[in-house]
């Protein structure tokens, strides 16, 4: 006979479980999602201050703080006096949370399925647990990316100055990975991250990492080698060690960003804000008792919570997953209308082109 559901599926015990659940499943390990796992790390999420979901509807306000910078036509010049003519408050941009837009599966235990010994059911649990978050996690990345391929913003208006590199009128910036010289052979360009990095420099944009389509993973790793296959030869330098960059190919966002004649986007720190809501996250709404279960749950990886919700209605027991998640970049006005940063949002995108840029061959 199975044991109590409070014994057997007690939620500390899954997820004590969870992080050894595929640990002799190959095929069931989590899939790379280099862009969803940057998003929800703690160093992205410490970069933005989130006032917190407010209201007691369905639909919440959730508030997040940015600043604006002044423009140097607001710096008074020759003051006197000790009298100030100026309030100052927090620049905060509100959005609307539906807290009944989750994503998530279900599934059903059957007795016959937990008749072994408290940890050993536990464990069986947490293993379709974390089968279905590692789903759920990869629609998330999908949301995201298209989140990130719609609410990205421009560069600053001066980058169009680098050498190299052109910057469209819809605010992509087209860079090459090889430079023309006549011949079928291309050699490398050697100043591509050094023009990037100068990019994220004139924008703003801090502690960026490049994500998306594989050119610029690929020249990447090449460039790290010291050496290339077509014997082109890329002898570059260590490039995260000079310009602290990295791309990284995520093929979700190289999906969405496509629709908008991109391949790649430079994502800086708090540039993307996640929010998650989960309804047992509260004490007032945990259950435990001997048919029902409702508590939060996360993944080891990422840190993602999720509502876990196991009922017994009848002889099964129906276990149910959800995650409810949105994804806020800043507002196009982060920046006052004269701004050289006009647009810019800390998030932007880059394409990299397979014809010649005029400037490269300058």
């Amino acid at each position: 006979m199975s044991q109590s559901l409070c014994e057997i599926v007690t939620c500390p015990a899954i997820q004590n479980s969870l992080d050894s659940a595929f640990a002799n499943q190959n095929n069931m390990a989590p899939i790379a999602l280099p862009f969803l796992t940057h998003v929800m790390s703690e160093g992205n999420r410490s970069a933005s201050t989130i006032k917190g979901l407010t209201g007691a509807s369905k639909v919440r306000q959730v508030e997040i703080v940015y600043d604006q910078p002044f423009l140097t036509s607001d710096i008074n010049e020759n003051t006197s006096g000790c009298a100030a003519s100026h309030t100052e408050c927090d620049f905060v941009e509100t959005y609307s949370f539906d807290t009944s837009l989750n994503v998530g599966k279900d599934f059903t235990v059957s007795p016959s399925d937990l008749v072994g010994t408290c940890e050993e059911n536990s464990a069986f649990v947490a293993r379709k647990v974390q089968k279905i978050i590692n789903g759920i996690k990869e629609k998330e990345s999908e949301r995201l990316a298209l989140a990130a391929a719609t609410q990205f913003g421009g560069w600053s208006q001066d980058t169009a100055d680098i050498l190299g590199t052109n910057l469209t009128g819809g605010g992509i910036l087209q860079v090459n990975t090889t430079l023309a010289n006549g011949t079928d052979a291309r050699p490398v360009n050697s100043a591509l991250f050094e023009q990037i990095q100068t990019a994220l420099l004139m924008s703003r944009i801090n502690g960026a990492s490049i994500f998306g389509a594989n050119e610029l993973a690929s020249y990447l790793r090449k460039a790290i080698a010291g050496g290339s296959s077509d014997g082109l030869g890329y002898d570059l330098m260590a490039i995260i060690e000079r310009f602290g960059l990295a791309a990284v190919y995520d093929r979700h966002l190289a999906a969405a960003l496509s629709s908008v004649n991109a391949t790649n986007l430079a994502v800086g720190l708090g540039s993307i804000v996640p929010v998650g809501f989960s309804l047992y996250e509260a004490d007032f709404n945990k259950l435990s008792d001997s048919s029902n279960i409702a508590d939060t749950i996360f993944d080891p990886a990422t840190g993602m919570k999720f509502d876990y919700r196991m009922q017994r209605l009848c002889d099964d027991w129906n276990i149910n997953i959800r995650a409810t998640y949105q994804y806020y970049t800043a507002p196009a006005y982060l920046y006052q209308v004269g701004s050289n940063f006009e647009g810019v949002k800390g998030l932007a995108a880059l394409e990299v082109v397979c014809t010649d840029l005029a400037a490269c061959a300058d």
